[in-house]
């Protein structure tokens, strides 16, 4: 599925819809690219991201791992997209 992107409302004459950040879209992308390896089944160093309040608890570490070092997921192996780094980091700020 491909990363949200700002798009055109008609409605609105061309105003400008901003992906979402509030947890549940966050929480979204947590479970199409984190929790294979942070889920229930596994739970690499320790750290699990498929509920709202386990992503709310780990939010500074999920900040800093998949937005500043960009080092999450290892080799970007489940295709992170740039717009979806933003509104990870959006959502950080906006707490």
């Amino acid at each position: 599925q491909p990363a949200p992107q700002a798009t055109l409302d008609k409605a609105s004459a061309g105003a400008v819809i901003e992906p979402k950040t509030d947890t549940a879209a966050i929480l979204a992308i947590a479970k199409e690219r984190c929790i294979m390896c942070h889920g229930a089944a596994l739970q690499q160093k320790g750290i699990r991201l498929d509920s709202a309040a386990l992503l709310e608890k780990n939010a500074a570490l999920v900040y800093q791992q998949a937005v500043v070092t960009k080092l999450m997921p290892m080799n970007n192996a489940t295709g992170v997209t740039p717009a979806e780094r933003q509104q990870i980091a959006d959502w950080y700020k906006a707490r």
